[in-house]
């Protein structure tokens, strides 16, 4: 659901500023974006389970340890997808769009843009995955929910209103930003203490 209403308002966004050439420039650099994010999904569900299970048995190391390396896998994919989109923007864009120039360079300009959002939204995918994992589902939903809806919707009515059509590209950027400090806290907030044993997890 906040993934149709998020494509809706920024399709709203673009053709109030640039019409439906920005709405074209928009999806051809989000059909980019989702080989990274959709490999990055993949990692949070695959470990969804491994880390239940080792959470469950009581084997803290063992969480720990996948928990750190999918974050370490999910940070490297997407700085790779960040240096695709901020170095080679032009050359992903054409993929999709070739025909119309205005549409390459608005493309081209977001793309820029839109890439900052990579630095950190592997963070807050692995952590909602991660909360989910071991029971604590309010957390995670409250993680998906910011950075899929709850900061689109702030981003998209107050940042177009400052930067213009840079404000619709920085949205993303913006929501994921928010939600990586969101996250930090919750993590920090629930420490989750070793149940049975007398330390906690370091972070």
């Amino acid at each position: 659901m906040a993934t149709v209403v998020s494509a809706y308002l920024f399709n709203t966004a673009f053709m109030k500023i640039a019409g439906e050439s920005g709405v074209a420039a928009f999806t051809s650099i989000n059909y980019v974006s989702q080989f990274g994010m959709l490999i990055v999904f993949g990692v949070a569900d695959g470990i969804t389970s491994i880390i239940s299970y080792n959470y469950g048995a009581k084997n803290f190391e063992r969480v720990k340890s996948i928990l750190k390396l999918s974050l370490k896998i999910s940070f490297i994919i997407c700085i790779a997808t960040f240096l695709a989109l901020f170095f080679f923007g032009e050359n992903l864009v054409t993929l999709f769009v070739s025909s119309d120039k205005y549409v390459i360079d608005l493309a081209i300009q977001g793309s820029k843009l839109y890439a900052f959002a990579f630095i950190l939204n592997g963070f807050n995918v692995i952590y909602s995955s991660y909360f989910t994992a071991i029971g604590y589902a309010k957390e995670s939903i409250i993680i998906a929910l910011s950075r899929g809806l709850i900061f689109i919707l702030l981003g998209i009515v107050i940042l177009p209103k400052i930067f213009g059509i840079n404000g619709i590209w920085i949205t993303v950027p913006f929501a994921d930003f928010i939600t990586f400090i969101i996250s930090l806290y919750l993590i920090n907030k629930f420490n989750l203490p070793c149940r049975d044993a007398n330390k906690n997890f370091e972070y």
